[in-house]
């Protein structure tokens, strides 16, 4: 009797957990990006680059339950050499559930450091011999926090070699409107993306730098 009590508990334990309909935690999911070297999305000075998303946490907010998700990244500048830095992103709980997807339909997310807009969804995107299906492409903007710093480095970096700005420049604040478009599908770890477009304002000059997922 005891043995039947043990099997049918087993078996009630896992109807419960393979239908449950709380979403798998992601904490801890990553996705390694790549620099690209096409000229309409990366500058010559920018001799190589990588980063990786990670999933860092989930905390308690003003803006309610969000995920913590990092960007680390390093890229290798003529004259130089290796930069890197970490872009911290905060994100809604619900991004990695349906509810969000119906939030940005209806308009502009915001978080305790950031905004997020639904761009277009992209019906096919083909890379490294996968096709995504349905891929919604969003602006992340209005990014608030210390990673700021590492991201005006990498742009007033471009702006330099591009003769925008002269070196005593680097350091100013002279890169505004920063945001990055991401290309995203919901079977890739971490944030999502399969493409990613950093741009920022350099004296009206619009300036953009690439990252594809490995």
């Amino acid at each position: 009797m005891a043995r039947v009590i043990l099997i049918f508990c087993f078996f009630l334990s896992f109807i419960t957990t393979s239908f449950s309909n709380e979403p798998a935690t992601p904490i801890g999911e990553k996705s390694e990006m790549v620099l690209i070297k096409d000229r309409a999305r990366t500058t010559s000075m920018i001799k190589k680059g990588h980063g990786f998303f990670e999933v860092k946490d989930l905390h308690a907010t003003e803006k309610g339950e969000e995920y913590q998700i990092d960007y680390s990244f390093k890229i290798n500048v003529s004259f130089y050499g290796d930069r890197g830095g970490v872009i911290t992103l905060m994100v809604p709980q619900s991004y990695f559930g349906d509810s969000f997807w119906g939030q940005v339909r209806r308009g502009v997310v915001q978080t305790s450091n950031l905004k997020i807009k639904l761009q277009e969804v992209k019906d096919l995107v083909r890379h490294n011999g996968v096709a995504y299906e349905d891929c919604p492409v969003l602006r992340f903007f209005d990014i608030k926090g210390s990673d700021e710093k590492s991201l005006k480095e990498m742009i007033a970096l471009k702006a330099f070699e591009m003769g925008i700005l002269n070196e005593k420049d680097l350091l100013s604040e002279e890169v505004r409107d920063i945001e990055a478009i991401v290309v995203t599908h919901p079977s890739v770890p971490a944030l999502g993306v399969i493409r990613m477009d950093i741009t920022g304002n350099v004296r009206n000059y619009n300036i953009k730098m690439g990252f594809d997922l490995k």
